[in-house]
């Protein structure tokens, strides 16, 4: 009798098998592979029938193709190859490959596989299988059964076709299946016997079957773990995705030739930026200042091999002809002969260089942190630099700015739109949430304490909706700060979790408790807490000084700042511009009003001399304003030097400043200019009387200034003279000089050039031909001052010098320059950007220069005459907290969860800098990697071992299960929560910090069983993620992005059947935008502001979209395929853990 049956018909061929295999005593199964599994109906026989043995001929050899098992005849002779069969042994450890290859495949990795495979290797260790592999091709695919029927001989059925009986399920539809119990059989019995005669023996081989068994039970993704292998597998995989490529072994010799010393760390830093540039084309280095981001990067450039250039700031490019410093020295030690450097204040010299030479692969930017804002012509500029080319990102503050800063620094090497640095695609709608996010934080963080009906409501309805968003359900009670500090501390993992693939980041708590650097860090000096040092005011000057920070110019001061936001008179004038382009303006009139209050505010608190020249400046830039718009009622706004205030250091803020309110040509105002007509405002009066006011406000300034003898006679700049002498004479009392140490210099540092200048000219009496200043730009002599007189290395090169002993400047040297011979930096301003105080310690305190043991920051706050310590303290606190409620967003002192309160802000305001870092989470896995391997030698080879995939299960405090994988060189947590509704399961990304305190655990952790519902978790883990940023609204629909793509479309509407490089190129525009989110905003703006109304501004559109064409080129969008092509993704283990 015969049979045919197709995989619609599974259930009668299921019936079948159980009839055949129930009685069977023998089944003989040839061709193809054996995959240790079965049918559900075959399994189930098989299992309850003891007397059951299999005879198993295996015919083919097995690949994974795109994750796919594909069966293959890998050594088959034919025409072209005449290369004999192989051997016995060559054909055995081809099977084994291939055991290994079936063993780890995903599409095995489901629930049947794992509760099958238990049986075979019962079987097999049972002596019931035998398996062996034929020697010449068998693609031939049959199963026979020898039943037992009770009679003298027994029944032999056999059934055959493209149905595989050794997989779990059928993974290929419409096959078909044919059997009998009659017909052929003997003949087929014949022809299997003198196969499996002439195979080669597998199983009873003692040694190869050991093989398969330990393949089995050991390397398969059904290979039982315990707990603590399969955390330590998590720590393994983690560490061996950093660093896999080797290149400082070659590289470290440049620095013996150059006499730099060698530090592992930086050498790993090396390798493991060289890896990520391998996968990503972009890496971040941001070591913390002092331990030599410059060297590594010098390091990275040698290992590359290829041609670059570096943009940098002009302080750090260095002396070309001498190449004693700076990146020009670099250039010269590290051997890359072949790049140019380039100042960052001339990227369009950049630009000009690169752009016609495809040789130029590599783009380093130092001080990267200063490109946050793509909204610039300067960011649109250098990311046509980068683009197509390797990036080397190099910024000590990587975390000290806004979402939408971070994802700018990203958006030079990585393609939003197709990210490989996440698990979605969707980088560029995360982090328009994030930022949406941030705000709405940082706006209930600073107004929770207000007691106004409007400010509170909007309050309340930040909170719910962020409550809604975090929470999953509707907001109850009141504001609660503990959801606040809960929901930043999310957003802050969230943002570190898609730097992490690209980011290097140690700082000086990483090396003390790296195991592998540890043994370094006697090279590092030991940062002391800042020690406060008061100057007396009298009750007048005190007075004086909240006026300023308080009723002047803070918050409701009497300060109208209408040169800065005349949009506010103008009316309805405005009516007929574009909306969305007057609420730009007007956000950003606000912001620039904010920002003139800050600044005067924090002018104030630094210097009363540099105040007074303040005061003069803004006095004469005034008076000229009002003299131009009674002669011609109108004012002229430069919309281009708006938008490049943020951008400026602070000391250049003010000259930037004075022409932006002296803009007086009328015959010239190209469309970066704003000419707004006075006559015609709404509340013209207004406009005009709070300018006369904000002149007067001005002058009685002034007349106070000059009343309270304040720039006369300093009293801060006499406190600094009274400090720097007991210093210098080794006297002073908060300072600890170990014996032996030399003369402790002093670096004196504030925020403006201004200040700069008066306390030099101060210091200058009292230390005369001691004092070397920086405000501005730097001459080579005056490097070659700085250098020989504070730079403890500089004997390296010529010979030190001790002609001077105070250093005075700005921010411009707390960059790239060692001044280790100073033990003390002096803030004369008060710190409010914790970043900047780290940086300007990072000049005294380098590694492998140490000098002094202990360094010292002081900070200079104001008093009142006769104030004891615990009373200055308070005075202190009290205006501090004054000038903190001004400056708002200047002021980086407290997070985003943090109530902001006067003496919480003394206090942090005089913490250590240092204190600040927390160790990484490299260092704390790396930790936990050595600790293990140090107290368990031996699991190392078994790790080794283990195959990804691998399953566990262990008790918890909740019910949930962990899936970790790989993505290019990120490892990702999913973590799914297991409640009692399987059907409702979601999986949602969750941080590595997250994750791993919940799989950690001790050596003797037992291994649970995976329970009932682990599967539908895993299912759902590997199905899709619900991901943070998908149940958050924003991003997608920014103005600049639709407007762009609402410009194309109408544009190739009105321009339908026209020839032109331009209109063709329209297409590609389009999905460089709306497919791969690839152009800056500042780019997206040159495509929206156009009407299209007429074949004028079609016309211009036109000519922007040909300058797109001709610096993009026409193959644009074949480029950004061929880049944003998808990283490895793998599963590498899942964890269960479960409360009962």
């Amino acid at each position: 009798m015969s049979y045919l049956y197709t995989t619609k018909q599974s259930a009668a061929l299921g019936e079948k098998l159980r009839e055949f295999t129930g009685d069977s005593t023998l089944i003989r199964m040839m061709g193809g592979f054996f995959y240790f599994s079965a049918l559900k109906s075959f399994h189930e026989a098989l299992a309850t029938n003891p007397r059951v043995a299999l005879r198993i001929l295996v015919g083919m050899d097995v690949e994974l193709h795109y994750s796919h098992l594909v069966e293959v005849n890998r050594r088959e002779p034919n025409e072209s190859n005449l290369t004999a069969l192989p051997g016995d042994r060559e054909l055995v450890e081809a099977y084994l490959e291939s055991l290994r290859t079936v063993m780890r495949a995903p599409e095995l990795d489901i629930a049947s596989y794992h509760e099958r495979l238990p049986l075979f290797i019962e079987l097999l260790k049972s002596g019931r299988l035998h398996i062996r592999r034929s020697r010449n091709l068998n693609y031939a695919r049959a199963c026979l059964f020898d039943r037992d029927s009770g009679e003298l001989f027994p029944e032999v059925a056999w059934l055959t076709g493209s149905v595989d009986l050794s997989q779990p399920v059928l993974f290929v539809h419409s096959q078909v299946q044919v059997g009998s119990r009659d017909f052929g059989a003997i003949e087929l019995a014949e022809q299997f016997e003198q196969l499996w005669d002439d195979g080669v023996m597998l199983s009873e081989d003692p040694d190869t079957c050991k093989q398969i068994l330990s393949i089995l039970e050991h390397e398969s993704i059904a290979t039982a773990v315990t707990p603590y292998e399969a955390y330590g597998l998590v720590l393994k995989i983690y560490l061996d995705l950093q660093k896999q490529v080797n290149a400082s072994a070659y590289l470290s010799q440049i620095l013996e030739d150059n006499d730099y010393t060698k530090y592992r760390y930086q050498l790993d830093a090396v390798d493991q930026a060289l890896t990520i540039l391998q996968e990503y084309n972009g890496v971040i280095i941001a070591d913390v200042v002092g331990l030599g981001k410059s060297i590594i990067a010098s390091l990275i450039i040698s290992g590359l091999k290829k041609r670059g250039i570096i943009i940098a700031p002009p302080g750090l490019i260095g002396d070309p002809q001498k190449r004693e410093s700076g990146w020009q020295d670099y250039k010269n030690d590290f051997r890359f002969y072949d790049w140019e450097i380039f100042s960052s204040g001339l990227l369009e010299d950049a630009w000009n260089y690169v752009k016609d030479r495809p040789d130029i692969e590599v783009v380093l930017i130092d001080e990267a942190h200063r490109f946050k804002n793509q909204e610039t012509e300067d960011y649109e500029t250098l990311s046509d630099i980068c683009r197509g080319r390797k990036v080397i990102l190099l910024t000590a503050t990587p975390f000290n700015n806004r979402p939408a800063d971070i994802f700018a620094l990203l958006k030079l090497f990585v393609i939003p739109g197709r990210s490989n640095i996440t698990l979605d695609d969707r980088l560029e709608h995360r982090f328009a949430v994030y930022d949406t996010i941030f705000s709405q934080l940082a706006f209930i963080q600073k107004n929770l304490k207000k007691e106004d009906s409007g400010t509170v409501k909007r309050v309340r309805k930040a909170y719910e909706k962020l409550h809604w968003q975090f929470e999953r359900r509707e907001a109850a009670g009141n504001v609660d700060p503990r959801l606040i500090k809960k929901w930043s501390r999310k957003m802050a993992r969230e943002i570190r979790k898609i730097l992490e693939p690209v980011i290097i980041r140690r700082n000086r708590i990483d090396l003390r408790n790296d195991p592998d650097y540890r043994n370094e860090v006697s090279e590092l000096s030991d940062m002391q807490p800042p020690v406060e040092q008061f100057f007396e005011l009298t009750p007048e000057q005190s007075r004086f000084y909240d006026d300023i920070i308080g009723a002047y110019f803070g918050e409701d001061g009497s300060f109208s700042g209408c040169l800065y936001q005349p949009f506010l008179y103008e009316g309805k004038t405005s009516a007929k511009r574009d909306s969305q382009e007057l609420h730009r303006e007007s956000v950003q009139q606000k912001n620039l009003y904010s920002f003139m209050c800050r600044l005067l505010v924090r002018r104030f608190e630094s210097s009363f001399g540099a105040f007074a020249r303040s005061i003069d400046k803004f006095i004469e830039s005034h008076e000229q304003a009002r003299e131009f718009i009674r002669k011609h009622q109108r004012y002229i706004m430069n919309r281009t030097l708006l938008e490049r205030l943020y951008s400026k250091d602070a000391d250049e803020v003010e000259t930037a400043l004075e022409t932006f309110a002296n803009e007086d040509d009328l015959d010239l105002t190209p469309r970066n200019k704003r000419v707004y007509e006075v006559s015609a405002f709404a509340q013209k009066e207004k406009f005009l009387a709070d300018l006369d006011h904000d002149i007067e406000l001005f002058h009685e300034i002034r007349d106070k200034l000059i009343e309270l003898e304040l720039a006369q006679n300093d009293p801060k700049a006499a406190k600094l003279t009274e400090v720097i002498k007991a210093v210098l004479a080794g006297k002073h009392p908060d300072i600890d000089a170990q014996k032996g140490e030399p003369k402790r210099k002093v670096i004196v540092f504030s925020e403006y050039a201004d200040t700069v200048k008066h306390l030099t000219d101060y210091l200058e009496t009292h230390f005369p031909e001691r004092v070397l200043s920086v405000s501005g730009n730097m001459s080579k002599q005056l490097k070659q001052s700085i250098a020989a007189n504070f730079d403890a290395a500089f004997s390296k090169k010529g010979k030190p010098l001790d002609q001077y002993d105070i250093l005075v400047a700005t921010d411009k040297m707390s960059e790239g320059h060692n001044l280790n011979r100073a033990g003390l930096v002096i803030n004369y301003d008060i710190p409010w950007n914790p970043t900047r105080v780290i940086q300007r310690v990072g000049r005294i305190n380098r590694i492998g220069n140490k000098v002094f043991q202990n360094l010292y920051i002081f900070n200079f706050f104001p008093t009142e005459r006769g104030a004891d310590i615990n009373r200055s303290r308070e005075i202190a606190a009290a205006k501090m907290f004054m000038i903190h409620n001004t400056i708002g967003e200047d002021a980086q002192i407290f997070d985003i969860d943090e109530t902001p309160e006067a003496s919480s802000l003394f206090r942090k305001l005089q913490e250590n800098p240092e204190d600040s870092e927390e160790e990484s989470f490299l260092t704390s896995v790396k930790k936990a990697y050595h600790s293990m391997l140090e107290q368990h030698p031996g699991i190392a080879e078994r790790l080794q071992r283990l195959p990804c995939r691998v399953k566990t299960a262990r008790a918890g405090d909740h019910n949930a299960l962990y899936l970790f994988k790989r993505k290019g060189l990120g490892l990702f947590t999913i973590y799914v929560p297991i409640i009692d509704n399987v059907e409702r399961l979601r999986a949602e990304s969750t941080s590595m910090e997250e994750a791993f305190a919940a799989i950690q655990c001790e050596f003797a952790e037992p291994r649970l069983e995976l329970s009932e519902d682990f599967w539908e978790a895993y299912d759902a883990a590997k199905v899709g993620l619900d991901q943070f940023g998908s149940r958050h609204q924003g991003g997608d629909s920014r103005s600049m992005r639709v407007r762009a793509l609402s410009n194309i479309a109408a544009a190739q509407s009105l321009l339908h059947g026209e020839q032109s490089p331009a209109v063709a190129f329209m297409p590609t525009l389009r999905q460089a935008i709306d497919r791969f989110g690839a152009l800056s905003d500042f780019t997206l703006r040159r495509l929206g502001r156009f009407e299209l109304k007429n074949d004028a501004q079609l016309k211009k559109f036109l000519e922007q979209v040909e300058q797109l064409r001709q610096k993009l080129g026409d193959d644009y969008l074949a480029k950004l395929t061929k880049q944003s092509a998808n990283s490895r993704s793998e599963i590498i283990v899942a964890i269960e853990t479960r409360k009962d």
